[in-house]
């Protein structure tokens, strides 16, 4: 009898893989992929091929596994690593066709179509038009163009190189990074920390994926080396080299031990008005944020800051930090009209921030809302529109409040400092979700 026909792929491993869909109906682990598209709204899939190729999708990912020899990506990431074997192995996207030449490359489709590509070892050609001659079988993936082939001779690229192609077809020379794909490798070092009984082995892995998220403006995590003496640097990939935070006072905030074993963090003495300062604050412009971080109280001075983009009298984008004398959790943003609201409202009952542990806090945004979570739990809401794309105050203060002038300590309230330690301060230029606040508070927790 004949022997049944090996599937052309399967999942092999997942790292916080999340399924648009039914989630009776998500892919599973070492079965066989449906031969329809695919839609993975977060996290990663790890994808084997029966021809020895491997795939690495990121969500939000949507892609079909069209054959052993064919994937078909029509938008977000994936990366291949294709042996001698399977030479040949073709990526295609609604304006590109990758063929590889046995080696490792990365394929990613962005809204309206263009795409990039990028080589790590080896050699692929890559073919610019409407190449796909194959369709998505569900709704959730948009129709690729259908052609007979590609429309332009194809370029040749090899390691090192990477090319984006326009919507249009343009082909263009653009920079390589490391932070634009995860390679399976990677991958596998994720998981294997993911899974090992090391936390801050775990957090490490985790906050190296953190990092690469593109609406991540800062993020200062404390623990790799200062660029400079008295410089905190900014760890977010797409502003990485930028936006470094100067630390200040008559005596400046220290390094010292973190909420895990190994980790560092930022220690402020409120007596000392030790502070730290980002003069040119890329503050969002899309109307939605979010601020989130670790925190350590000592103790709650009045309206002590963990961070605020906010002046004495002139409005910034928003603060963050606790009540004048209850000690509640306060975030306000300001709005597009001028208006600031803030959570808790002024007069309502709040959740007191914890002294004397680590605590994780965070703040969202979206547009419709503003939200406060306390340990990955929304602990108060209130209506928001849209926040200010231009803030009077232009800079963001760590640990203290500025003045008008977006740099000396506001004259009020003994200059808003923090007294306790600060770890993992980071800003998106979008509003994460709820699952996104809780898995940041799960994954770096004591």
């Amino acid at each position: 009898p004949a022997l049944p026909a090996e599937p052309p792929a399967v999942l092999a491993a997942v790292l916080d893989a999340q399924w648009d869909g039914d989630p009776d109906e998500a892919p599973s682990l070492g079965r066989p992929l449906p031969e329809e598209a695919l839609s993975l709204a977060a996290g990663f899939a790890r994808v084997a091929l029966s021809n020895g190729v491997t795939v690495v999708a990121e969500g939000p990912a949507r892609f079909r596994v069209a054959s052993e020899r064919r994937v078909e990506l029509f938008d977000g990431r994936l990366s291949a690593n294709v042996p001698p074997g399977a030479r040949g192995f073709t990526v295609r996207t609604p304006t590109a066709e990758v063929v590889d030449f046995g080696t490792e490359f990365g394929v990613g489709v962005a809204a309206g179509g263009a795409s990039r590509v990028q080589v790590f070892t080896g050699q692929v050609s890559l073919a610019a038009g409407s190449v796909a001659t194959t369709r998505p079988s569900t709704a959730a993936a948009p129709a690729l163009p259908a052609g007979a082939g590609p429309a332009r001779p194809p370029t040749f690229l090899t390691a090192g190189s990477a090319r984006e192609v326009s919507g249009g077809g343009a082909v263009a020379a653009v920079p390589g990074d490391s932070y634009t794909f995860v390679r399976p490798a990677q991958f596998e070092s994720w998981r294997a920390a993911a899974a090992s009984g090391s936390s801050y082995a775990r957090w490490r892995a985790y906050s190296e994926r953190l990092r690469r998220d593109p609406s991540l403006a800062l993020y200062y995590t404390f623990d790799d080396p200062a660029a400079a003496p008295g410089v905190v640097a900014n760890q977010a990939a797409v502003t990485a080299g930028r936006f470094d935070a100067v630390l200040g006072g008559p005596t400046l905030p220290a390094r010292a031990d973190g909420r895990l074993p190994g980790k560092r963090a930022l220690a402020f003495a409120a007596p000392a008005r030790q502070r730290a300062l980002v003069t040119d604050y890329p503050f969002t412009r899309t109307g939605r944020m979010t601020v989130a971080a670790w925190v350590n109280a000592r103790s709650l001075p009045a309206w002590a800051a963990i961070a605020k983009c906010r002046g004495l009298t002139e409005p910034g984008q928003f603060s963050f930090g606790h009540e004048a004398t209850t000690g509640q959790l306060v975030a306000r943003v300001t709005l597009a009209d001028g208006t600031e609201v803030r959570v808790p409202q002024p007069g309502a009952t709040g959740v007191p921030l914890p002294v004397g542990r680590w605590a994780h806090v965070a703040f969202t945004a979206d547009g419709v809302a503003l939200h406060v979570y306390l340990d990955g739990r929304v602990v108060g809401s209130c209506p928001a529109g849209p926040v200010v794309a231009d803030p009077v105050v232009r800079s963001l203060a760590i640990g203290y409040r500025t003045g008008d002038d977006g740099a000396s300590p506001v004259v009020s309230n003994a200059g808003e400092y923090w007294d306790g330690a600060i770890d993992e301060l980071a800003v998106f230029h979008r509003a994460l979700s709820l699952a996104e606040v809780a898995r940041m508070a799960a994954a770096g927790g004591p």
